[in-house]
């Protein structure tokens, strides 16, 4: 009974539409359910022990706070909507604090070790969702555009890993690329401004 409650919510969470049903009855087995009322913190920024991830079944969270945005930048997320998936995948702080911003929230979560069994399966996903909700929040010009065509931009997104002191890209060369920082720092050599995930 709880299997059945859990696979049906979970056929809507945008993160794993790609998953078949054998798959999300994996997930589903490894789920908890948590409600929230308005305010609740449910994941602070900069925790570092926070290795769950969240699916919202029901009511609204608020995102904030969010590294690499503008001051007051804020991002809302409702059912079918997922969180927590980046630290879960690169065990970095929270770059970000949620908020239950309803009256009521229900999320479904699952922690990192049931996840990590899985990450096979959804790492690819994980990845396109991750890139998605950094576009979406750090590209003006996509904010006109549809959830559909960001995502398929989300999905062309490649994973290269960088060696310490290698160039990522050099000033006057071609424009041809848009990168997003997973997970560890790179600096900015002519202002030594640093970005760091997000």
């Amino acid at each position: 009974l709880l299997l059945r409650i859990h696979t049906r919510p979970l056929a809507r969470v945008k993160l794993l539409s790609d998953l078949d049903e054998a798959q999300r009855t994996r997930v589903a087995e490894a789920c908890s359910r948590r409600e929230y009322a308005r305010g609740d913190v449910i994941i602070a920024k900069g925790d570092v022990d926070g290795r769950e991830f969240y699916m919202v079944q029901e009511g609204m969270v608020e995102v904030s706070d969010i590294t690499g945005t503008a001051p007051g930048f804020t991002v809302t997320l409702r059912e079918g909507d997922s969180f927590g998936e980046s630290a879960l995948v690169t065990s970095e702080p929270r770059n970000a604090t949620i908020t239950c911003s309803s009256g009521k929230c229900v999320c479904l979560m699952m922690r990192h070790r049931a996840f990590d069994a899985l990450l096979g399966s959804l790492d690819a996903v994980i990845a396109q969702n991750y890139v998605f909700y950094t576009l979406k929040a750090v590209v003006p010009a996509l904010a006109r555009r549809s959830e559909r065509y960001v995502r398929r931009l989300a999905s062309l997104a490649v994973e290269v890993k960088i060696a310490p002191g290698d160039p990522v890209a050099h000033m006057y060369e071609l424009c041809d690329r848009f990168a997003v920082v997973r997970s560890g720092k790179c600096v900015v050599e002519e202002t030594e401004e640093e970005l760091q995930s997000g």
